[in-house]
């Protein structure tokens, strides 16, 4: 058995520049935090799978849209190596 799954022609469409800080810490080191993150994006998509003589296999589209997102990353010294929020 083995299913193969993949994007195709990804394209990015709008992309929202954010706003950003950069906060540094003696405990918890560097925090970064990017404000109101939008993005679309298109693409298309095929996947197959195969057993024996089974095939199945199928394509498509997709539009995705992102906006008012807020991504924080801390890098760490120590136990906290990296978290994302």
């Amino acid at each position: 058995m083995f299913i193969i799954l993949y994007g195709d022609s990804i394209r990015i469409k709008h992309f929202t520049s954010p706003g950003s800080s950069v906060t540094t810490d003696s405990h918890s080191g560097i925090t970064m935090t990017l404000r109101n993150v939008g993005i679309a994006i298109n693409g298309n998509w095929r996947y197959q799978y195969k057993k024996w003589f089974i095939k199945i296999r199928d394509h498509g589209s997709f539009d995705l849209s992102v906006s008012g997102v807020t991504l924080t990353l801390s890098l760490g010294m120590g136990k906290y190596i990296l978290a994302m929020l």
